[in-house]
């Protein structure tokens, strides 16, 4: 009995020892993890706190020797060394560096000392921290007042911790490079330096990142619609139309061989009478010429949209480029029938005019807007309250009598009169139409893109 209970005692404090040993373990490679995470964290940061306190900068012109004191305050970075850089009067910059072996750890001060400089007057002293890894951290900046005041420390120049260029010598002409901290290759507008190279991750000339943290969000991105980001750093998130109500969009792609103008949208297809397909706006495909004329003119006309347009409120877009300002053209017909139509858009010379009849006419006139060769973006908007003209996204006319009811029996005619009287002499691409009135932002989408 004695036996067994030596050998349970001895079994017991092997396994208290063994689990003893396994919290150990588990314990040591919890830290090392925890450490090391902590220091790549503080590596992708690279904030190292150092300071050069008044007083401790020694600064002669004339023998062209420089000392300071740099004092690391605590961190937990693990830097390999700094990047020195010295700010000249006139614009200029000489770039030196600290190396492993002359680097200061934390809580630690160090005299640093440089001999030979070419600045003829040194204005500032820029330390950027550099990692294991040669990330190059975020900058701190020391200002020197009077760089014509020579002075020397009392003790004589400690030359000990000599710090040398860190390329040939010379002098450059920096310029401001702006941190891209993501490296999406836009740069954040708030942080920057003057440098001659990129350094580190200053590392762009561009400064238009709205958000240097995440490299999906830049002004190359495409917006992304209804997700509450500004993707494309245009200022407006979720730049998006809102696709509701949207009745009808002829985009002009076609091919000379077809008579029907596509309708993406729903089954509006418009019949082609003599127009034929061209190089539309750059970035927008296709667009389709018309040829003008008194009689017989190119046109696209659409029947029976009525189901599709219940009321008043409505949005028509399109973009045109004329050919000739003589004369009038028709460019857009939008209405019960051809005879008392309720919105016309045509132009008059170099002017549009718009024209709201139902049985009565209410006009607008919008002067002096075209120019031949030149693509113009145009909104129509009609609600209860009255007709609104955009021209490439601003306001340009509004008529507070033209609001009109629609009714069955609804046509669209563009480029000309259905029978080809009064026939536009130019280019339309991308008619839209939608049920409801557009948004100003809205239309400034349409317009800008």
């Amino acid at each position: 009995m004695e036996k067994r209970g030596q050998s349970q005692i001895i079994t017991t404090v092997l396994i208290v020892l063994l689990v003893l040993v396994a919290i150990i373990v588990v314990w040591n490679v919890v830290k090392k993890v925890v450490i090391e995470g902590s220091e790549q964290v503080d590596i992708e940061i690279l904030t190292v706190d150092t300071e050069i306190k008044p007083g401790t900068i020694y600064l002669n012109q004339t023998s062209e020797e420089l000392q300071f004191n740099l004092k690391r305050n605590p961190d937990k970075v693990n830097i390999t060394g700094f990047k020195v850089i010295l700010i000249c009067d006139n614009g200029l910059q000489e770039n030196y560096f600290i190396n492993s072996s002359q680097l200061i750890k934390s809580l630690e001060t160090e005299t640093y000392y440089i001999k030979g400089f070419i600045c003829a007057c040194i204005k500032e002293i820029n330390i950027y921290p550099v990692s294991s890894t040669g990330k190059i951290g975020i900058k701190e900046t020391y200002s020197i007042a009077n760089c014509n005041q020579d002075t020397s420390p009392e003790g004589g120049w400690d030359n000990s911790t000599t710090i040398n260029p860190e390329t040939t010598t010379g002098t450059c002409t920096p310029q401001t490079y702006y941190l891209d901290f993501d490296g999406d290759g836009y740069g954040n507008q708030t942080n920057s330096t003057e440098l001659c190279d990129p350094v580190g991750s200053y590392t762009t000339l561009n400064n238009t990142d709205c958000n240097d943290n995440n490299s999906t969000i830049n002004p190359g991105e495409t917006e992304i619609c209804y997700n509450l980001i500004d993707n494309n750093c245009d200022g407006i998130p979720d730049n998006c139309i809102n696709l509701t109500d949207l009745v009808s969009w002829w985009s002009m792609e076609t091919d000379t061989s077809e008579t029907i103008s596509i309708d993406k949208i729903y089954m509006n297809n418009g019949t082609i009478f003599g127009a034929t397909p061209i190089p539309g706006k750059p970035g927008l495909g296709q667009a389709m010429k018309f040829h003008g004329g008194t009689s017989g003119a190119d046109h696209i006309e659409v029947t029976g949209i009525a189901e599709q347009l219940p009321t008043a409120n409505y949005s028509l877009c399109w973009w045109i480029n004329p050919d000739s300002l003589i004369g009038l053209g028709e460019i857009i017909i939008l209405g019960i029938n051809y005879n008392i139509h309720n919105f016309e858009y045509y132009e008059n010379g170099a002017s549009l005019d718009v024209r709201a009849n139902n049985g009565g006419l209410d006009d607008m006139n919008i002067n002096n807007i075209f120019n031949i060769g030149n693509w113009i973006h145009i909104c129509g908007i009609g609600n209860d309250t009255g007709t609104f003209v955009y021209t490439n996204g601003v306001l340009s006319a509004s008529n507070m009598t033209a609001q009109k009811s629609y009714i069955a029996g609804h046509n669209l005619s563009i480029g000309a009169y259905p029978d080809g009287g009064y026939g536009f002499n130019g280019s339309i691409d991308e008619v839209i139409l939608f049920k409801r009135p557009l948004t100003p932002a809205e239309i400034t989408i349409l317009a800008t893109g």
